[in-house]
């Protein structure tokens, strides 16, 4: 009997921020194959938290999570395949492989944008 494990638990997709979910999503997809597809994440989570109660509540939030991951370039599209493919990007890769990669992450996103003159 083969048997689903979640890409995030049940109860820290129901209770950690967007941000934190799509985190440990990124921590699950760099330990996989290069190639990642959206339905098949998705098909396996159904499966997985199929005996849970609010199913379609976790699926929802793994979207999200997934949705948060691409918004913040660390998903990217695999040239070579069809548009439903992605693939971690160099950045992705990066916040995966690095203990310090997040606040890495954090300061890159706080210091977007322009700064003032006396910051230049």
């Amino acid at each position: 009997m083969f048997t689903y494990e979640p890409p995030v638990p049940a109860d820290q997709l129901r209770n950690l921020p967007t941000r934190d979910a799509a985190l440990l999503l990124l921590q699950n997809l760099a330990q996989g194959s290069d190639d990642l597809q959206y339905d098949g994440l998705i098909g396996g989570a159904r499966m997985a938290f199929q005996a849970e109660r609010d199913l379609e509540v976790l699926t929802n939030r793994l979207s999200d999570a997934w949705c948060w991951l691409e918004a913040h370039a660390l998903l990217s599209r695999v040239p070579r395949q069809s548009a439903n493919c992605r693939r971690l990007s160099r950045d992705g890769k990066g916040l995966a492989a690095d203990p310090k990669g997040l606040a890495r992450f954090e300061a890159r996103t706080r210091l977007v944008g322009p700064l003032h003159p006396d910051l230049e």
